[in-house]
């Protein structure tokens, strides 16, 4: 009688024993789900907050991003929104630019942006007065936020600065070589001819002076001062180097 009663009182044990491991382990499975489910919560508001673009342009983005800014004379102008040195130092330079410009009606502005792979190429156009345009142009590599300079441009497309430059006269000459214009006297010096003129501004170019993008093709373009026949004495033109033939901004 009484082992049966001990046998009793142990299953009744055991299964005390069970119940409470049960819930020991259902409790220690639910604490891992909600633990979980908050590092989740925390990753994905972490992401939101890197991927955030303030468009007050308070505060810089971790994606790279273009964007329109108007200063209050109500010229409109590109502004990369990118949390980078190179970036500010940009953004500084072209909102100075515009704050120089004299704020009337013939003065008209525009902006063109084009992307070849991890480069950003802005090409910044002013005209003032009907005059030539008035450029200003930026490269950025868009995963570094580092400015992309004219050597980096001309290694892509395998082409050194002497070649920029001989292209360069040949599809000048092209333009001009069914006029005599070409051999005519600049006003500025008399003893100068607007080939000698050109061509002197072209062999002033240097691997640090010289204005290169990548169009929306991926062509190498230069942006130049060149003399002409007619109107002012000097004007800017955009050559597309691919092509070997002037072009416009697109």
């Amino acid at each position: 009688m009484n082992e049966k009663k001990s046998n009793k009182g142990l299953v009744i044990a055991l299964i005390i024993i069970i119940v409470v491991m049960f819930f020991i382990i259902v409790g220690l499975s639910f604490s891992l789900v909600i633990q979980k489910y908050k590092c989740s919560i925390g990753t994905k508001t972490l992401n939101t907050v890197e991927k955030t673009v303030d468009k007050g342009f308070d505060t810089f983005s971790k994606v790279f991003e273009i964007a329109t800014k108007k200063n209050s004379d109500g010229f409109s102008f590109p502004y990369i929104n990118f949390d980078s040195d190179d970036a500010e130092d940009i953004n500084d330079d072209i909102e100075d630019f515009f704050d120089d410009l004299e704020d009337n009606d013939e003065t008209k502005s525009s902006f063109k942006t084009y992307e070849n792979g991890n480069i950003e190429s802005i090409v910044v156009r002013v005209n003032h007065f009907g005059d030539n345009n008035i450029y200003r142009v930026y490269n950025i590599n868009k995963k570094t936020g580092k400015k992309v300079i004219a050597e980096e441009l001309m290694d892509n497309k395998n082409m050194t600065i002497d070649n920029i430059k001989t292209r360069m006269k040949a599809v000048w000459l092209e333009k001009v070589k069914t006029s005599e214009g070409y051999s005519m006297r600049i006003a500025s010096d008399y003893s100068t001819t607007v080939e000698q003129a050109t061509n002197n501004n072209i062999d002033k170019l240097t691997e640090d002076n010289i204005v290169l993008y990548l169009n929306k093709e991926g062509h190498l373009c230069v942006i130049y001062e060149e003399y002409q026949i007619a109107g002012a004495e000097t004007g800017y033109y955009i050559i597309d180097l691919d092509k070997s033939l002037y072009t416009e901004l697109k």
